[in-house]
């Protein structure tokens, strides 16, 4: 178990948020979005161009890396 920071890209601006690599990816996730004050259920979490939903896993299990960045993109379309 060691220490990394998750960097999230989202509107345009990074967020990094703290972790270990124990934790399990949808806590990482949870915590994201309590910092941007973003809810849950309104956005999805993605990796080199996929969609992450491999929930129940941990970083580690992962292969998450320090400082790897993961986009993060509302659900609702704005404007079209």
């Amino acid at each position: 178990m060691s220490n990394i920071s998750v960097v999230f890209n989202y509107q345009g601006n990074q967020l990094t948020v703290q972790c270990k690599t124990d934790e399990v990816i949808e806590d990482v996730f949870k915590r994201f979005c309590i910092k941007a004050h973003v809810d849950i259920n309104n956005v999805k979490f993605y990796y080199n161009s996929a969609e992450v939903n491999l929930f129940g896993k941990t970083l580690e299990a992962l292969g998450v890396k320090n400082l790897i960045n993961f986009n993060v993109v509302s659900k609702t379309v704005i404007g079209a």
